[in-house]
């Protein structure tokens, strides 16, 4: 995953959960795993995110790289 992918993950899903509609965030997610740009453990923590109505940071970019 680049920086600009991380950044437009991070910026749909902080702004969804800001608006209490977290369809579109997960659809950006699945369709990133679809088409392999992140993997399954990637997707699994950014799900888990949403879940729990976490805001992603940009210190998450280098968490989520290592699990690349």
């Amino acid at each position: 995953m680049t920086r600009q992918e991380f950044d437009l993950i991070k910026e749909v899903i902080n702004e969804r959960l800001k608006l209490d509609d977290i369809g579109p965030a997960v659809r950006l997610i699945t369709l990133y795993n679809r088409h392999e740009l992140i993997n399954n453990r990637v997707m699994e923590r950014l799900y888990n995110c949403i879940r729990n109505g976490a805001y992603i940071t940009c210190s998450m970019y280098d968490e989520l790289k290592e699990m690349e």
